[in-house]
């Protein structure tokens, strides 16, 4: 599972690069740029993993702090869009991660695709009558939402949005309901 982790992150990095260097080859008037940070964490916790888990749920692994990447052509893809960009934050295992997708033609059509994952974890049990632990709340969950929204201008005064939400939540969470 850990090198899923691990794999995935540096495939998406190769992946864009690669792309976003063929469109540098094949167009030589564009504005392209972009930025990332990259780096392994290390984490030690000499004391409650739980603990650890509720309060930071960082783990070790290499991680893809922030990815950005635009282009802007000027002559060859002019025609089909005016930018295009990419945007990752907290990759690879972090409790937030971002990612955001943005195609524009200005005056004509945006597309823009973002999910957000967030992962939570809350163990904190308590000893009751007989040695025995017990807790009322209990989260080991990861909750996704994935938007997406496509606009069309058709003049000054008509515009078509369609818009997609999707929420999505796997893992485990126990709660207490006050009935009062």
């Amino acid at each position: 599972m850990r090198k899923k982790k691990i794999l995935l992150p540096a495939l998406v990095f190769v992946f864009v690069c690669s792309s976003a260097f063929s469109l540098l080859a094949q167009d030589g008037d564009q504005t392209f740029y972009g930025n990332f940070k990259m780096g392994y964490r290390f984490v030690d916790t000499s004391g409650a993993d739980t603990k650890y888990k509720e309060d930071l749920n960082l783990d070790t692994g290499v991680r893809l702090f922030d990815f950005s990447l635009h282009y802007t052509p000027t002559e060859q893809f002019r025609n089909l869009f005016d930018r295009i960009d990419v945007n990752i934050y907290n990759y690879g295992g972090d409790p937030f991660e971002t990612m955001r997708l943005s195609i524009q033609k200005f005056g004509k059509y945006k597309f823009q695709y973002d999910r957000r994952k967030s992962t939570y974890f809350y163990d904190d049990q308590q000893e009751v009558s007989g040695g025995a632990l017990y807790d009322h709340h209990t989260f080991d969950f990861a909750r996704v939402r994935d938007s997406a929204m496509f606009e069309i201008s058709f003049g000054k005064k008509v515009d078509f949005y369609v818009n997609y939400d999707r929420f999505t939540k796997r893992g485990n969470s126990v709660t207490t309901l006050d009935i009062n």
